[in-house]
């Protein structure tokens, strides 16, 4: 044989055998490449799917009772034709502290035929006031979101009391039964102009509502 046969030969086999290393190890760089980047998307989505999780925070902030009220009023004004009010942060505050507000004091606050449940203690950081039924002390109740939180529209109130526990659907029964109630509740008459930020506190024996005529610039932290 030719010597530069046999060269040939062998070399071409040499090569034949390194082409074949590097590509098995070309195929198992790519395996693990392809795994580093399954890897780096799993990550990413879970960070991702946490993210969105904690940025719906408006209903979930309620209490169970507040949840049920504030769907009950939305369900009931969409059964009439009306759209649902956004939920409001800064009215629920206002709500809330109403709420602790009678439960704490009403004994102080709340005199038959004198003082109704819009009246508000002393014993906050608010102005006090008796709520007659002649209306006279009116801007007691619509300044009370503009004292308390940063809404700077007024609000207008629905409440409810009872001596047991108050619970959401025997408070919108209640309200849906009194024509004064009903009409704010529906934008009827005098309250046409529609409502654009609802706040909800129910606790203990009583209930309040909120309403608004301007969106709420705060969210729900």
């Amino acid at each position: 044989m030719d010597p530069r046969q046999s060269w040939r030969m062998s070399h071409s086999g040499s090569d034949n055998s390194s082409w074949f290393r590097g590509l098995i190890a070309l195929l198992i760089l790519g395996l693990w490449w392809t795994s580093c980047e399954a890897e780096f998307d799993l990550a990413a989505d879970t960070d991702v799917g946490e993210s969105a999780d904690s940025g719906e925070p408006e209903v979930a902030a309620l209490t169970d009772s507040e949840r049920e009220l504030y769907e009950l009023i939305n369900a009931y004004r969409v059964e009439n034709g009306l759209p649902e009010v956004p939920l409001s942060y800064s009215l629920t505050m206002v709500a809330r502290a109403h709420v602790d507000d009678l439960n704490d004091h009403s004994s102080e606050i709340v005199i038959p035929g004198e003082c109704n449940l819009h009246s508000w203690s002393d014993h906050g950081p608010w102005t006090g006031c008796c709520y007659d039924p002649d209306h006279t002390q009116a801007a007691c109740m619509w300044n009370k979101p503009s004292e308390l939180t940063n809404y700077n529209g007024e609000g207008f109130e629905i409440s409810y009391w009872t001596s047991g526990s108050a619970f959401p659907e025997a408070a919108l029964n209640s309200w849906r039964g009194s024509p004064g109630h009903n009409a704010v509740i529906l934008n009827e008459g005098t309250w046409s102009v529609p409502w654009l930020a609802m706040g909800v506190g129910i606790d203990g024996n009583y209930a309040h509502v909120w309403f608004g005529r301007f969106p709420d610039p705060d969210d729900f932290p």
